[in-house]
């Protein structure tokens, strides 16, 4: 493996392997073509190079040890802040080995603590009917209200 491959490979890493980047991190390896199109295939048909699968795997495995023993660290003083249980998703999201089960999983996790969702939740009273208020020297009936 060329030291530029070797480059490649852990920048494409760094991206998390995001296929949209893939032609940046054929870029910053030093590779040269004439546009990015050219860069783009060309870092396509490298990625379909065995031994620069292997050594992809390699490093996010590497990679994937390093968060796992922090994860660990974590659980022991109960406490991952937001922005890294957040980057933890984005690892996994973007992680063409894990499955996609697991990573639509993710995403949907990442999307909660986004507040993507919009949870609606309609109070009615008993029977379905008007919600009924009481405190402590009176009560209050909403459909009175209305």
């Amino acid at each position: 493996m060329t030291e530029q491959q070797e480059r490649f490979c852990k920048i494409y890493v760094d991206y998390n392997c995001d296929r949209g980047k893939r032609a940046d991190a054929y870029l910053e390896a030093g590779f040269k073509t004439q546009t990015r199109k050219a860069a783009s295939n060309s870092a396509g048909r490298l990625l379909e190079n065995d031994v620069i699968k292997q050594k992809i795997k390699q490093l996010q495995e590497e990679k994937f040890a390093v968060l796992r023993e922090r994860i660990e660290n974590e659980k022991e003083r109960k406490i991952m802040s937001v922005i890294e249980k957040r980057a933890l998703l984005a690892v996994l999201m973007n992680d063409p080995y894990i499955t996609t089960q697991d990573r639509l999983r993710a995403m949907d996790i990442d999307n909660k603590m986004e507040g993507v969702y919009v949870v609606k939740n309609q109070i009615t009273g008993a029977d379905g009917g008007a919600v009924s208020i009481a405190w402590e020297g009176g009560k209050h009936d909403s459909s009175a209200a209305e």
